[in-house]
């Protein structure tokens, strides 16, 4: 029990990281270690947070694609997505979008070296970036 607490705790941490918040990160954690598929009252169980929270934080993992809804015989649970290789593509083409681009673009009209540093190391990360989207690209196709 203890190995399983602990790579629940590891998981909230990376997802905590990538940028979810600690209510989304724990629920997220504690539906990849289960053995099943949980039901909202088992999630509540299992983590202490309002119904709320719960459904709340569900939505963000389910359109972050770390969580599935199942429906069978008309009852609701929530399974793990395991493969969380989307919340880095995610967080990597916003920081394209979002900073790398806007620094790539910038315009000044007062040349500095200091300037001219942060833009071409801005630009190098950028085209690293596009090389990373590309080759992940590749290996979705070859599965």
């Amino acid at each position: 029990m203890k190995e399983v607490e602990y790579l629940r705790s590891i998981l909230k941490k990376l997802m905590l990281y990538l940028g979810l918040d600690e209510a989304s990160s724990t629920i997220y954690s504690t539906l990849a270690v289960s053995e099943k598929p949980l039901t909202i009252k088992e999630i509540i169980d299992r983590t202490n947070y309002s119904i709320a929270r719960i459904y709340a934080s569900l939505g963000i993992l389910i359109k972050e694609d770390l969580v599935e809804k199942l429906r069978k015989n008309g009852s609701v649970k929530f399974v793990a997505n395991i493969n969380f290789i989307n919340v880095f593509e995610n967080r990597r083409k916003e920081i394209m979008e979002n900073f790398l681009k806007p620094l790539i673009n910038f315009q000044y009209s007062e040349k500095t070296e200091s300037i001219d540093e942060i833009l071409q190391y801005a630009k190098k990360i950028y085209e690293y970036f596009q090389s990373v989207n590309e080759k992940s690209e590749e290996l979705k196709k070859g599965r």
